[in-house]
């Protein structure tokens, strides 16, 4: 993670003045940050309403560890609302919960959502 601006030959990318040039994606929750890297074009993407977040975590978690405990459904349904729609969140916490079968690792993923939508 990076705070403030950033020197991209520091980070080792290579600028070249060539027919291509190099694509970079950056991503970031604050404009100011797009404007100070000079980025070309930028690109606002909203967060998921909670039914779509719902499905996005759901597919990467599996149907297999949602259906391993009965507590498992709520936890992750509470896990999932904690990411507050940011997709990068549910999908970094959904793969990561996706070979915890005991519930009380889904508590730890709670707070794993908290830190990381915050």
């Amino acid at each position: 993670m990076t705070f403030g601006r950033t020197d991209l030959l520091e980070m080792g990318v290579r600028v070249q003045i060539l027919k291509i040039s190099p694509k970079i994606v950056l991503t970031t929750r604050s404009q100011d940050v797009c404007h100070q890297m000079k980025a070309q074009k930028s690109i606002e993407v909203e967060c998921l309403e909670s039914e779509d977040a719902w499905t996005l975590f759901r597919k990467e978690v599996g149907e297999e560890i949602l259906n391993s405990h009965p507590d498992i459904p709520m936890l992750a349904k509470v896990v999932a609302e904690e990411c507050r729609g940011l997709p990068l969140a549910l999908v970094t916490l959904g793969r990561a919960m996706a070979a915890e079968k005991d519930p009380s690792n889904w508590d730890k993923g709670n707070t794993r959502s908290t830190q990381i939508s915050s």
